[in-house]
């Protein structure tokens, strides 16, 4: 641990994309200081920095954590980089927000939970819709038994490849830099949102695509994507009801929609999240035993206008801070994202094999 003093913590941020909305986040929480930030290049990190407050820049990692000495470290580098950097970050005894998907797969995922318990440090994973008002009133209906087992449940998550599907080519469509595409990219959010809703899936049968086989590069050179673009998965939960799961980043949408849907002994919940550059909503409907129709839920509080996911990461970032302070771990935490890339892992090699696979998780604890 850095020495700090416990009032204040201090967090260094690894990565200027996203990197800055995990900033901003932190920014806002009272006795919290965002020290330093790290991209792979000055001419990437001084601006956001800038933009930020932020008076450390830096394009090493470990020179940040040598220098910096953070509470905590925030890994929202390509998805290749995790491991290393994370791993880093634990072994300086920082406290670790790693972006998803946690590993390329399910052993570094896995490697990750392991170092991080074995270091005794506090570590989350930003599987934003739980804290998405519509998703975490349907988890509270699900949780409390009223509605029943589940029966089946659907999860799509639709995404209009930031903001053009044909678009250009980016790392998350290769396969050596972000592990799988789809599936990692957006498909990890909704299936740790498939587990908390409706449990675990413990076997599934899939199928992946490359819809846009060739892409440009910013030097306008071709490129040729190897991670899918789509995926699809049928699958049994726990209890034997069927689950239907699609993740496609090439889909003419919203810029991003979700639909989440269990069905249940007792009735049904459906919580739907739409995106765009002008802002994003949630509902949730719900159907009971005897109604003639699903209604939509009242959510107290009332979800913030136009900005479901920055105030869910907003939400994120304090849960970590909550759980440093008060000792206890954060959720959702490195367990859940290796529970997510082990469905992963799974669809990934059902969809190569033709066949079914298990969903190998790792034994807890």
């Amino acid at each position: 641990m850095s020495a700090a003093s416990p009032a204040t913590l201090r967090v260094a941020i690894a990565g200027a994309g996203i990197g800055v909305r995990y900033a901003r986040s932190f920014q806002a929480i009272p006795g919290v200081e965002v020290a330093a930030l790290r991209a792979a290049t000055p001419l990437r990190a001084t601006p956001a920095a800038a933009e930020l407050g932020i008076g450390a820049v830096y394009t090493s990692v470990d020179a940040m954590l040598a220098e910096v000495a953070p509470d905590i470290v925030v890994v929202a580098t390509p998805n290749d980089l995790h491991r290393p950097h994370a791993l880093a970050a634990i072994a300086a005894g920082a406290h670790v927000l790693c972006d998803k998907p946690l590993g390329l797969d399910a052993h570094e995922a896995n490697a990750l939970l392991a170092a991080a318990e074995a270091r005794g440090v506090r570590h989350a994973i930003p599987f934003w819709l739980r804290f998405v008002p519509a998703v975490a009133r349907a988890r509270a209906l699900l949780a409390g038994g009223a509605l029943g087992a589940p029966v089946f449940a659907d999860v799509r998550f639709l995404n209009c490849g930031w903001g053009d599907p044909q678009g250009p080519m980016r790392w998350q469509f290769e396969r050596a830099r972000a592990g799988s595409g789809a599936l990692a990219n957006i498909g990890s959010h909704a299936i740790d949102a498939l587990h908390w809703l409706a449990g675990d899936v413990v076997r599934l049968a899939a199928v992946t695509s490359i819809a846009v086989p060739e892409r440009r590069r910013a030097d306008g050179t071709l490129a040729r994507p190897d991670a899918e673009d789509t995926a699809a998965f049928v699958g049994e939960l726990a209890n034997g009801a069927p689950v239907s799961f699609l993740a496609s980043s090439v889909a003419y949408a919203a810029r991003s929609a979700i639909t989440l849907a269990v069905h249940c002994r007792g009735g049904s919940v459906t919580a739907s999240i739409d995106s765009s550059e002008a802002g994003s909503s949630g509902r949730l409907s719900v159907m009971r035993r005897g109604d003639d129709a699903p209604r939509d839920e009242p959510l107290e509080p009332p979800p913030p206008a136009g900005a479901l996911q920055d105030a869910a990461y907003a939400a994120i970032a304090r849960e970590l801070v909550e759980a440093i302070r008060g000792g206890r771990p954060a959720s959702p935490g490195f367990a859940d994202g290796a529970r997510a890339q082990a469905v992963i892992d799974a669809a990934l090699g059902a969809a190569g094999s033709g066949g079914w696979r298990a969903v190998a998780y790792a034994p807890a604890g």
